[in-house]
């Protein structure tokens, strides 16, 4: 029941992800060659900010949403969860209009004159922005990320209208700051309105005051972390860029490599999200088979995230230059070093699933406390002289720093086993396949050699995962499980492929 559910999360929460990097990697591209890495810099920064003041002001009341409705939703107890939903929409809501109405004075006393009025649309966004994290929580408690994608494919689709049209009727920044208000809107109304009609169909039970007070500290615990997190894993680097740095090109470079990292680590969102969401609805069933699930995701999650982030790197200088243009080569090397040291971000998700759980908030918190103090100090010492490379650096090893941590933590007080070996060979594999695919882009032209490197990338990885028999047999099950939600006429071909990437050992050999 967990793979299929896994599966079928992931295939929709997948269509959702896909669909937006696709649509808004092409408006980002366009934004940034049409405007210049100088004033990108700036705008980057207000959108930032918008963001920081977007998650201090969730006060960890969508962790408790997607937390406690899990688990009576594991339960069966729907309408517990109903009550848990409308009282964190109620608190998110009252939350929402302070923060915003905060956020607007600031832009309006306090903002450059020429971006004032950018920044007030941009701060504006902030309370569907804020409102809507408690639907797209609640859907995910439910272990139904199906719901999440209408408002999704919609907000995406106004955003792309809305910042070529800027740039054709030469609108500007301001055009492109009205359409994040408007997409921001558009999802909440798209997204919340089925979800109420869903609840109307049952009736709300009373929550304890120990639940309550459970819900409380789970929040307290959760803002702790969200304020930990605005260092460790949301740009903190941006202020010391903007205030330590003389080129404020080095705004826009980091941005683009960060960027584009995080657009890749949405393969490994896709899966790890669903993941993460049925454990924690598995919790309230049976908290015993969280740890095979912890288990069985860190393999999956190396098998994604280490080809694509290697595979980035090796195609860094073409891609840069063809997507961004000349203008933007100085986002090479921030890149390349964002690449390598962006794949532990992807084993974050379950980690930190499978701890909240638990209620083990204390441990994200107490090592995240100590990777804030890493972050900080990195970025004291590289930014100043390294720019983008040194806060590159410095945000890399933090979150490969915080992710170890807390798989050791997790591994020792749930006796997980960490998959070590089936993990090595998935990076020796990747390691490979990304060496021969820098080797064979810097032979050809950029136009010819990009497309055809990622061919041979990708057929090379699969063939290494043959070779060395990373997969086994239950991942076979498992792999079929997505064969469901294909068109028919792709069906057998999937399944071909997958027959041909799985090889079973000799019949009695092999023991899962």
């Amino acid at each position: 029941m967990n793979g299929k559910t896994i599966t079928r999360n992931s295939f929709w929460y997948g269509v959702e992800t896909f669909a937006n990097l696709f649509l808004t990697i092409f408006t980002s591209i366009v934004i940034a060659r049409s405007i210049g890495p100088e004033k990108l810099g700036y705008f980057l920064y207000l959108v930032w900010i918008a963001g920081v003041a977007q998650t201090l002001g969730g006060l960890g009341i969508p962790a408790a949403t997607r937390k406690y409705m899990s688990e009576y939703f594991g339960r069966d107890q729907i309408g517990i969860a109903k009550t848990v939903f409308y009282r964190t929409l109620w608190l998110q809501t009252l939350m929402a209009a302070a923060v915003s109405l905060a956020g607007l004075l600031a832009i309006w006393f306090l903002a450059e004159r020429q971006y004032r009025v950018i920044g007030l649309f941009l701060i504006g966004g902030l309370f569907p922005s804020m409102v809507n994290s408690i639907a797209a929580g609640a859907n995910t408690a439910l272990e139904d990320l199906r719901a999440n994608v209408p408002a999704s494919l919609v907000s995406t689709c106004i955003f792309v209208a809305a910042t070529f049209s800027s740039i054709y009727f030469g609108w500007g920044l301001l055009g492109i700051a009205v359409g994040i208000f408007t997409m921001r809107a558009a999802e909440l109304v798209v997204r919340i309105i089925p979800l109420i009609k869903r609840f109307s169909q049952h009736s709300a039970e009373p929550l304890d005051r120990a639940m309550s007070k459970r819900m409380f500290l789970f929040s307290g615990q959760s803002l702790i972390l969200l304020l930990l997190g605005l260092i460790v894993w949301d740009r903190s680097e941006m202020v010391f860029l903007r205030h330590f740095c003389a080129d404020i090109r080095q705004v826009a470079f980091y941005s683009v490599a960060f960027n584009m990292t995080e657009r890749l680590l949405v393969f490994s969102q896709v899966f790890g999200t669903a993941t993460g969401a049925t454990m924690m609805v598995q919790y309230g069933r049976d908290s015993n088979r969280v740890r095979g699930l912890a288990e069985t995701s860190a393999r999956y999650l190396a098998l994604i995230s280490f080809p694509v982030h290697l595979g980035l790197a090796a195609i860094a200088v073409p891609l840069v230059w063809l997507t961004y243009g000349s203008k933007y080569s100085g986002a090479v090397p921030a890149l390349v070093v964002a690449a390598c040291l962006g794949i532990p971000k992807a084993f974050f998700i379950p980690v930190q699933a499978m701890l909240s759980s638990w209620e083990r908030q204390d441990l994200i918190i107490r090592w995240g406390l100590v990777s804030a103090a890493l972050n900080l100090g990195l970025d004291f010492a590289l930014i100043p002289k390294y720019g983008a490379v040194g806060a590159a650096v410095a945000n890399g090893a933090t979150q490969t720093f915080l992710s170890f941590a807390l798989w050791v933590a997790a591994a020792r007080l749930l006796e997980i086993r960490f998959p070590i070996l089936p993990i090595l060979k998935t990076t020796m594999v990747s390691a490979v396949m990304a060496v021969a695919v820098y080797f064979t882009i810097s032979r050809f032209p950029a136009l010819l050699g990009l497309p055809l490197a990622i061919v041979l990338g990708v057929a090379m990885y699969l063939a290494l995962i043959r070779v060395t028999r990373v997969l086994n047999p239950a991942d076979h099950e498992r792999m079929l499980n997505i064969k469901n939600h294909l068109p028919s006429g792709a069906r057998s071909l999937f399944e071909a492929g997958v027959n041909w990437l799985i090889t079973f050992p000799a019949s009695g050999s092999y023991v899962p």
